[in-house]
């Protein structure tokens, strides 16, 4: 092969001064790029994955030169710019005489590669750790480099372009040791990785405070995410938990949520001038009485007649209202309904 098709690009790149220009091949004075015609037409880009650029890469239409190599490729993932001048220069050298610049002052060209960035890097890390310990959600380790990772930059063209050789944890403390493999230029090149896997939690946190007695919206709510070892046996881990309970104390935003600290919400207060209700057979007897004890929905709690004096028992079923299991008679006397409609 003659030294000529050899020439490195690096070669191409230290011969281009900056803000020069080249003149225009003969044949060339007016760009034909994108008119369809039948002569060759330099590209303003090539995009290759392989490791030579030949004529047919930097020009459509290049005939039977189209696989004469002009330059080495630059490395994986990087790119170059390259005189037209010379790429022209070169390209007629190897056969296809009708090259020019077509215009161009430069050419682009850039090395294709998988890239494998310190995002990515972490995706497989907690896949290899979680699919190895085998009792964990790699969407629940956090990874953390101890200095993070430069791109790597894979060979596209081979099968396997990057592989998890060996990997070891320690749940104990979270740190890891990893060695990859990946597909360079000229082989299988190893690097290491080094780091903290932590086993994360989401729970329940309150986006802004919530005073005692507070009632939970669904907006007051965000979820965090926390090592597992620093999350609180009852921890608040659904919203559903917590949604429309009241809250026992003031509670601060960001922190974690115990279970323990919401409530149902209170509908009566002690103290509280509540309407005593019992209905049978069609009659509704209320009179009036005072809260002897709070209660939520549903709660059983004692209220004192206000007309009789007498202390009674019944369900809270409404805020201020309890409804009672029988009609005591100092309750159906204090009513307005007919002597004959009353509980004797």
């Amino acid at each position: 092969m003659r030294p000529l098709f050899l020439a490195l690009l690096g070669a191409a790149l230290a011969g281009l001064m900056p803000g020069s220009t080249a003149s225009l091949a003969a044949g060339s004075s007016e760009p034909v790029w994108q008119r369809g015609s039948e002569a060759p037409v330099l590209r303003p880009e090539v995009v290759t994955s392989s490791d030579i650029v030949t004529v047919g890469d930097f020009y459509l239409n290049a005939g039977a030169a189209g696989f004469e190599p002009l330059f080495r490729s630059p490395d994986l993932g990087t790119s170059g710019r390259v005189s037209a001048a010379l790429v022209a220069e070169r390209a007629r050298a190897a056969g296809l005489k009708s090259a020019g610049t077509d215009g161009l002052a430069e050419v682009t060209v850039r090395r294709d590669s998988i890239s494998f960035d310190a995002q990515r890097l972490s995706g497989m890390i907690a896949e290899r750790l979680a699919r190895q310990e085998g009792q964990i959600s790699a969407d629940d380790l956090e990874i953390v480099f101890a200095r993070t990772p430069q791109i790597i930059h894979a060979d596209p063209r081979s099968a396997d372009p990057l592989r998890i050789e060996q990997a070891l944890w320690s749940r104990a403390d979270g740190r890891f040791d990893i060695v990859m493999s990946y597909a360079g230029e000229h082989g299988y090149r190893r690097v290491s990785l080094t780091g903290v896997a932590r086993e994360m939690t989401a729970i329940v946190a309150l986006a802004n405070p919530l005073d005692k007695g507070g009632i939970v919206r669904e907006q007051d709510l965000i979820t965090m995410r926390l090592p597992r070892e620093r999350v609180q046996g009852r921890a608040v881990t659904d919203p559903q938990e917590i949604l429309g309970l009241a809250a026992r104390i003031q509670q601060r935003p960001g922190r974690q949520l115990s279970k323990a600290d919401f409530e149902r919400p209170m509908l009566i207060q002690r103290g509280d001038k509540v309407t005593l209700i019992y209905e049978i057979s069609g009659m509704k007897l209320t009179t009036q009485g005072q809260a002897a004890t709070a209660g939520a929905d549903g709660d059983m709690i004692d209220v004192v007649n206000l007309q009789s004096r007498r202390t009674v028992r019944g369900t809270v079923s409404a805020r201020g209202e309890v409804r009672l299991g029988s009609a005591p008679r100092t309750l159906a006397a204090n009513t307005s309904l007919p002597a004959q409609e009353s509980a004797q």
